[in-house]
């Protein structure tokens, strides 16, 4: 009858079930981590922008040059100090506890150099020491010309934009704060951080990740065949060009 040629008529397949279809592709995993990546640093440079011009405001409404202020000034500019002496601290503990050995690429300081490969744990520990170094000349600098000038302005501003360098570097966030190092914000190896580009003054350079040739090294895995018991931690790679 009608009914029969009316079903005849639909493709086939029309008549199945979305349950023997299956449901629609979803969006790939690595698309969805980017997206929520963006989103958080976009609303953690929001938030670093409004810190800084509440403080330039605030600057210009506090007595800062009288005895009460710089005294209220150095005991804010210590207890900053000492929360981001607790949040580098932190990061160190849990990179010793993970001691992750997966092998990532360095870029080369100079041109010409062969790439290098280092494990994760040597690489962040190497970046932890360099910000630790950095953030230290800094105090050392601001505390030298607080008490050599009587400036109050530039500790006033270290002490309030500090902590957010301190607890928003690739370190804390991959090792406190639990994010994922594959997203390309926290892909290894990073670009240099500073306080101008986590307040989002300085767009940090974009930095296009190599993969590591070969299987990828892993805490626990066992060695390849014919490997030394003892591998070094720091490999040069050959350059391309070379004859095998």
């Amino acid at each position: 009858g009608a009914g029969l040629d009316a079903l005849r008529a639909r493709p086939r397949g029309a008549h199945q079930s979305t349950a023997l279809r299956g449901p629609p592709p979803s969006a790939p995993e690595g698309g969805v981590r980017g997206a929520r990546a963006a989103a958080a640093r976009g609303a953690m440079l929001n938030k670093n922008m409004m810190v800084l011009l509440g403080s330039i405001m605030a600057m210009g409404k506090l007595d800062l040059e009288s005895k009460v202020g710089t005294e209220v000034l150095r005991l804010c500019f210590v207890i900053s100090s000492m929360y981001c002496a607790a949040a580098y601290y932190w990061v160190y503990t849990v990179i010793g506890e993970k001691k992750d050995q997966t092998k990532v690429f360095v870029k080369p300081a100079k041109d010409g150099a062969p790439a290098v490969i280092v494990s994760k744990h040597d690489y962040d520990m190497e970046r932890l020491g360099e910000m630790i170094r950095s953030y230290l000349m800094w105090v050392i600098m601001i505390g030298f010309l607080h008490f050599q000038t009587d400036a109050s302005k530039p500790m006033f501003l270290t002490a309030m934009l500090n902590p957010s360098q301190a607890t928003e570097n690739a370190l804390f966030r991959i090792h406190v704060m639990g994010e994922d190092d594959r997203i390309e914000d926290l892909e290894r190896p990073w670009a240099p951080e500073s306080l101008l580009t986590n307040l989002g003054l300085i767009q940090k350079p974009r930095r296009k990740p190599q993969a590591v040739p070969g299987p990828s090294v892993t805490d626990g895995a066992p060695p390849a065949a014919g490997a030394g018991a003892s591998a070094p931690a720091v490999q040069a790679v050959a350059p391309a060009a070379e004859s095998s």
